[in-house]
């Protein structure tokens, strides 16, 4: 996708990405920046060289591109990993 995009190069690998919004208090998030990290390798060889592209876009084109996506997000100051936890969760 990123590729036929003209995005990322043919020889580009994804490595990885962020997502974020700016201020979201006043209402409605209609932008997010996804930072695509490309590197012309292959997995075996390890990375030397990634190049990050920066992608404006509406939240629902940004989560087009994973066949999945799941995101859970703590306060890091708090430790939640022998919490239970009550209600939907995912294994």
């Amino acid at each position: 996708m990123l590729t036929e995009q003209g995005i990322a190069r043919a020889d580009e690998i994804l490595v990885g990405f962020r997502i974020g919004s700016g201020c979201v208090d006043k209402g409605p998030v209609d932008s997010v920046s996804l930072v695509v990290y490309l590197s012309a390798t292959t997995f075996d060889r390890g990375v030397s060289k990634i190049r990050a592209v920066d992608i404006q876009m509406t939240p629902g084109e940004a989560l087009a591109y994973f066949k999945r996506f799941d995101l859970v997000a703590v306060r890091k100051d708090l430790d939640v990993s022998s919490a239970e936890v009550d209600g939907p969760h995912y294994d």
